[in-house]
This record gives C-alpha cells, sequence and structure tokens, in this order.
C-alpha cells in the first residue's frame, strides 16, 4: 500500500471516523409528529409497542406520522430510562 508506515492511531481516529459517519439517523426524535404519536398511545392510551407498531403499518401513508417497529420502540423507551437514572 505505498511507504507509508502503519500507525494505530491514525488508523483508530479514521475508524471512530467511519463508525460516526455510518450510523443511522434515529428514527424516534423528541418533538417529531412520529415521537409524539407513539409517547400518546404508550402513556395515556396505554397501548403496548406491537400495538402501536400494527396500527402505524395499517395506516394510509397520507395520515402516518412515519413507520416504526415495536423493536425500536422498546429500544427508544429503554434509551430515554438509561439517560433519565444517569442524571
Amino acid at each position: 500500500m505505498g511507504d507509508v508506515p502503519y500507525d494505530a492511531t491514525l488508523a483508530a481516529v479514521h475508524y471512530r471516523q467511519q463508525r460516526q459517519n455510518s450510523r443511522r439517523e434515529p428514527v424516534l426524535v423528541t418533538g417529531t409528529r412520529l415521537y409524539r404519536y407513539v409517547f400518546d398511545r404508550l402513556v395515556y392510551r396505554r397501548w403496548s409497542p406491537p400495538q402501536i407498531a400494527a396500527r402505524l403499518r395499517r395506516m394510509h401513508a397520507s395520515k402516518r406520522p412515519g413507520q416504526v417497529s415495536h423493536e425500536t420502540i422498546y429500544a427508544t423507551i429503554y434509551a430515554l430510562y438509561l439517560i433519565h437514572i444517569t442524571e
């Protein structure tokens, strides 16, 4: 690969940059229409994440605030819980 010697520090920096750039955008972001829809169903109507995800899949695309899986809803609940307990 040329005459440049291997540098572990430079390789680690490059790896972190590549990993940061490869991450997907979060789906359930606080303040979005989809987040408010999911929050309302979870808190006020006491629906389960699978019920919310199924309802979103059945909604017409023009009325749907977005689409999210039940796994994403569970992951968001857990992430918000972790943020809350570490404060």
